[in-house]
């Protein structure tokens, strides 16, 4: 993929062309003159056979050739510009089509050391990382040394892509624009759209929410209390605290913080909290079964099976039942594993995703009745995942041996609260299996 690739956007592929040809045999006509350093001068120029930018030597470097530039609705532009801020002028076609208003650009970077033109061709990695697959609407960044490329989405807010090119060509993203994200890793947590902001090795470094209106960016407190700190650290913990049912402004999110805003108050503007503190399901669980719970989530105990015990005691099966007078929708839905060792772990496991699916009042449901296996050095559980034969592990990784009492938690962006399950089993680890459960 090159720069003038979008297949989101467009079902036509503009192609931008890098191939240093011989001079032309035939006149061609100049549409840009260019003089990169002092004494150096050289032009692009429509031919025949396409557009192209004739070097100092008199060579030429093609930037699209004629049956690709017929697809162009209008004429090209041609910008010449320091886009790498080498201190060099480059030079960049940009194009439309009428599929689209967004101008697609492709950048010829000028090269003194062989005082020539190349063109800035990217990867396809980096290309995929790009919410426009490659450089749409440059403008320059003079701030940052960074050109900023947007393109637009029907229905969507712009999507902008910050990206900074060395003299040598290599291409980083600094920042980025994300869309609202509806599901991610904290149950109930919408991130609103925002900034990310990446180092030179491509990790987030910040996510900074746009401004948007006070519903998408606001969250309220999920859990009695939580601790402010002045960063995303926790060795900056502030004596203040938010309180349950709170409602603050979302300003950013660093690794597993949050930045926020509390308007009205002298004593607390603002600081980050722990989105784990906030979304823990081991600190949220209900040992005392106060909270009322929309359905019924059991756990079938065969502990004291007497038949084939090494087989039924790993065998997990696990039901739901809608308790309430609605229905129950379990949409984007996880099921957990709270473990509770004898040895003072307590540690919450993701075992797979639920499908989806809707229960009416009094409905039930068997989420799963399938036995712990051990495949290679595993312990695994079968688990149909939409038609796909999937084996999750059962048990958290680096779990260290021990007896742990096990309950099912399912969370869902849809659901009021975390589903908690009614009763636990007892299961050794590593397990005692029968010899049909063992799988090379």
């Amino acid at each position: 993929m090159t720069q003038l690739s979008r297949f989101s956007l467009f079902g036509l592929t503009l192609v931008c062309f890098s191939l240093s040809l011989p001079a032309a045999s035939s006149a061609a006509e100049v549409l840009q003159r260019l003089t990169p350093e002092t004494g150096v001068t050289a032009h692009v120029a429509k031919a025949d056979k396409g557009y192209v930018i004739v070097q100092p030597d008199g060579s030429e470097l093609m930037m699209i050739d004629a049956e690709w530039a017929a697809n162009f609705d209008g004429d090209p532009i041609f910008t010449v510009a320091d886009f790498n801020f080498d201190g060099f002028p480059d030079v960049a076609l940009g194009a439309n089509t009428s599929e689209s208003t967004d101008t697609g650009f492709g950048l010829f970077l000028y090269k003194p050391a062989t005082k020539s033109y190349a063109s800035l061709d990217f990867s396809d990695e980096f290309s995929e990382r790009l919410n426009c697959g490659g450089l749409w609407n440059v403008e320059l960044v003079e701030s940052r040394k960074a050109i900023r490329s947007s393109c637009n989405f029907a229905g969507e807010d712009p999507r902008v892509d910050v990206v900074q090119i060395d003299s040598d060509g290599s291409a980083y993203l600094l920042e980025q624009s994300r869309p609202n994200e509806e599901v991610w890793q904290w149950p109930y947590l919408n991130r609103p759209a925002r900034m990310v902001s990446y180092d030179r090795q491509g990790n987030i470094t910040l996510e900074t929410v746009i401004p948007s209106d006070d519903i998408e960016n606001s969250w309220e407190v999920p859990v009695d209390t939580l601790e402010v700190y002045s960063a995303a650290d926790l060795q900056s913990r502030t004596p203040a605290h938010v309180v349950k049912g709170e409602t603050v402004r979302i300003l950013a999110f660093s690794g597993d913080f949050m930045q926020f805003a509390r308007e009205g108050s002298d004593t607390l503007r603002g600081g980050w909290i722990s989105l784990k503190h906030a979304y823990d399901l081991v600190s949220r669980y209900d040992a005392n079964g106060s909270r009322p719970q929309m359905v019924s989530l059991g756990l079938t105990d065969y502990g004291d099976t007497t038949e084939n015990p090494d087989y039924y005691r790993n065998l997990f099966t696990l039901m739901i039942r809608n308790t309430s007078d609605t229905d129950v929708e379990l949409s984007n839905a996880e099921l957990f594993l709270l473990f509770n060792g004898d040895n003072g772990t307590r540690v919450a496991h993701k075992l797979y995703d639920l499908s989806s699916q809707t229960l009416a009042p009094g409905e039930s449901h068997m989420l799963d009745d399938n036995p712990i296996e051990k495949r290679g050095d595993q312990h695994v559980i079968y688990h149909d995942n939409d038609g796909q034969d999937a084996y999750p592990l059962f048990f958290p990784p680096d779990i260290t041996p021990g007896r742990y009492r096990i309950r099912p938690i399912i969370t869902g962006p849809g659901l009021s609260g975390f589903i908690y399950g009614e009763n636990e089993i007892e299961l050794e680890y590593p397990p005692k299996l029968a010899d049909s459960l063992v799988k090379p």
